[in-house]
């Protein structure tokens, strides 16, 4: 208990203060009052004038801050923690986190006692640094000093361990929380929900909260009922989100535009576009206006199913709602024009975005560099490449994969071998992408020396080859006339931890029948079977040919019929090789 405690318990102190000091028995208290006058006003002027500049968001960067706080401390005597919590507050929102545990070993030095608020403060800011060890430490700190953690406190250091993914650990702090009597609050419960719903946990996200839904003392809010719908779209749960956004309205908790774009968007994830029309209008209705994120959910799903007129309809009408597109609108529409071959339309889109102030960002740059390559405009594609970087535009490995794709198809391996050094000369490793990228294309273009000696080269990285990168050589090893080689490659594939797909099983067996070997064929296909994986249309058309071929017209038809009857229908080149091939008693029976 502190002096001023005890003298509002024990009166009978002040008396025998006063007898150690006559005169300030002597003193009147408005003679106390007119003496400090000038303190109590100037002090109550700084801190309302700090609280005050705090408040409306005057400090904009770490100077600011810093400027008010070096008023505060240069003030004698210091003034409340309160002011100095204001100052805290506002540089952790411009999120200069480190700064604020800096003026806070300031605050120790001038004796400046934290309280609550402070430490819940600190508690965020440690956490938000990714140091949620030193949150706890802080709560140590703090419970020595006799602060009492609130719900704050503890809602800080699950957050804190929800965004690290130690949901485990979250929970014991939860648990902890309410068994020392203190009530989770509604944020409290809507971290660890969100955090559930962020890891792929909805069901434990589900039975959280209905736990919450049991206490009386929170009322759950639209921000909670959105998280909830949001994991559960996420997750393919589209019937249980709707559940929940129903039971939300009939418990009066109106959905805002975030609702109404995690459900349109969880409609639009299922193609349910009925569906997402009722959503959209039912909240227009209800005077809920759409923005941005609404519009750019809808563009970029129409866009993504190659519905790019409806996409263009959506484009339009945004201006009705006074809503501006951004950059986000303009790739996802730049990315569906160029997907469904409309280069000119996408390009015009680019260039208007200079009109409107919006630049063009990397993600932009490699959309249309793409669908140039893709439209075989490699000039363009280039001429596009040169420009970003010229804009200060760093390219990725996106940029260089799309630019390398296009570089081999137009058959300029040289021109692909000198960009796939200047890529490793900025420090840009390449992936699996980029690798099957330059397999394919150095397969493709007869290089395969070349492409054996990458490939092994890949391996000696630490990158680990795919199955669809031995196919590659494969086929690339039996085009060649090296059958014995691809057949050893092959064999290696169950010792890389990879199992043969039913195109590696086709390649293998497209070199098989061309160098007459029908027997091994008919072998690989047994093997291929007994390991469950099944042939495909390709794979019949690929033995029914096989077998023709080898005049084993039984085997072929033994193999159209095992076809039908899996409901593959055979190409024109197969149904144009029987007719030729079978006599016409046999394709009577067909």
């Amino acid at each position: 208990m502190n002096l001023c405690q005890r003298l509002l318990v024990n009166p009978r102190l002040i008396s025998s203060y006063s007898h150690g000091n006559h005169s300030l028995c002597l003193l009147h208290k408005s003679d106390i009052f007119v003496r400090n006058y000038g303190y109590y006003h100037r002090k109550s002027q700084l801190e309302d004038f700090v609280k005050d500049e705090c408040k409306s968001g005057k400090i904009k960067k770490l100077d600011d801050g810093l400027g008010f706080f070096n008023q505060l401390i240069s003030a004698n005597p210091l003034p409340s923690i309160i002011a100095f919590n204001h100052v805290l507050g506002s540089l952790s929102k411009i999120r200069c986190y480190s700064d604020v545990m800096n003026v806070y070993k300031k605050m120790n030095l001038h004796r400046v006692k934290p309280d609550v608020y402070t430490y819940n403060i600190l508690i965020n800011c440690c956490c938000l640094l990714g140091r949620v060890d030193y949150g706890f430490c802080l709560l140590g700190v703090m419970i020595k000093k006799g602060n009492v953690p609130d719900a704050v406190t503890y809602g800080t250091l699950v957050k804190g361990l929800c965004g690290k993914g130690e949901i485990h650990e979250a929970f014991e702090v939860f648990d902890k929380m309410t068994d020392l009597g203190i009530q989770p609050n509604i944020v409290s419960y809507s971290v660890i929900i969100d955090s559930l719903c962020k890891g792929g946990l909805v069901d434990e996200a589900l039975v959280v909260f209905g736990e919450m839904m049991k206490d009386k003392n929170v009322t759950p809010n639209v921000v909670v009922y959105s998280t909830l719908i949001n994991g559960l779209c996420n997750a393919g749960r589209l019937s249980d989100a709707k559940r929940v956004f129903d039971e939300m309205n009939r418990k009066g908790v109106f959905g805002d535009v975030g609702t109404y774009n995690c459900i349109i968007h969880g409609n639009c994830l299922r193609s349910e576009w009925k569906e997402v029309k009722r959503y959209f209008d039912e909240m227009v209705n209800r005077g809920v206006l759409p923005d941005t994120v609404t519009f750019n959910i809808l563009i970029d799903s129409l866009c993504k199913e190659g519905m790019t007129l409806n996409a263009w309809g959506l484009f339009a009408k945004m201006k009705k709602f006074d809503i501006k597109p951004d950059r986000i609108t303009y790739n996802s529409m730049i990315d569906g024009l160029c997907l469904t071959g409309q280069l000119q339309e996408a390009v015009k889109l680019f260039d208007s975005m200079v009109d409107r102030d919006l630049q063009p960002n990397v993600i932009t740059c490699n959309m249309l560099i793409h669908g140039y390559c893709k439209n075989y405009k490699l000039d363009n594609a280039m001429a596009l490449f040169k420009k970003m970087k010229e804009n200060g535009l760093q390219p990725t490995l996106v940029t260089y994969s799309a630019l390398l794709a296009g570089l081999y198809r137009d058959g300029r391996v040289r021109a692909a071998q000198n960009l796939f050094n200047e890529m490793k000369s900025f420090g840009h490793n390449p992936d699996e992408i980029t690798y099957g990228t330059i397999l394919d294309g150095l397969c493709k273009n007869g290089h395969l020396e070349k492409a054996i000696e990458v490939f092994e080269s890949m391996e000696s990285t630490g990158l680990k080859a795919n199955i669809d990168m031995y196919t590659m050589l494969i086929r690339g090893l039996c085009l060649t006339g090296k059958l014995e080689d691809a057949r050893k490659m092959f064999s290696e594939i169950p010792n890389k931890g990879l199992i043969p797909d039913a195109l590696t099983y086709t390649t293998m067996l497209e070199g098989l029948f061309h160098n007459r070997m029908s027997l091994e064929a008919n072998k690989l296909i047994v093997e291929m079977e007994e390991n469950g994986c099944l042939p495909n249309a390709r794979t019949y058309d690929t033995i029914i040919t096989g077998f023709l071929e080898g005049q084993e017209n039984d085997k072929a038809l033994e193999f159209l019929q095992k076809m039908r009857a899996r409901h593959f229908v055979p190409s024109d080149s197969v149904v144009s090789l029987l007719m030729s091939t079978l006599p016409a008693d046999e394709l009577k029976d067909l």
